[in-house]
């Protein structure tokens, strides 16, 4: 996982690879359910593999990061927001708050 999200959309410009940005805090405790299950699952690994990969920590609300929420309209976490190998950000699928890992492997497989 990248953790800087200007990197990470361009990395996925660059490579032509979708992109997948997860915000979490610290204190969120369905982030830390996605990071202990869903995300530690293989087949959810196995799919992630195609994706740029970036986790935005928002547990600090600086001016940076208030910004990127409002960008993406997040009014609380977790939330994963999703581009295409295009670069074009996707309103759906759009995950916000916790999901299973099957639901959230089929939201994957949605963007190409």
């Amino acid at each position: 996982w990248l953790h800087d999200h200007g990197k990470g959309l361009a990395e996925g410009k660059a490579s032509g690879k979708p992109v997948m940005i997860d915000f979490g805090a610290d204190w969120c405790a369905a982030c830390k359910e996605l990071e202990h299950t869903t995300y530690r699952d293989p087949v959810f690994t196995s799919e992630a593999q195609r994706f740029v990969t970036v986790l935005v920590d928002s547990t600090e609300m600086t001016d940076q990061m208030t910004e990127l929420w409002k960008q993406y309209g997040i009014t609380g976490l977790p939330v994963v927001v999703l581009y295409d190998s295009n670069g074009a950000l996707m309103k759906d699928p759009r995950v916000e708050g916790f999901i299973a890992n099957n639901e959230f492997v089929s939201q994957m497989k949605k963007v190409r």
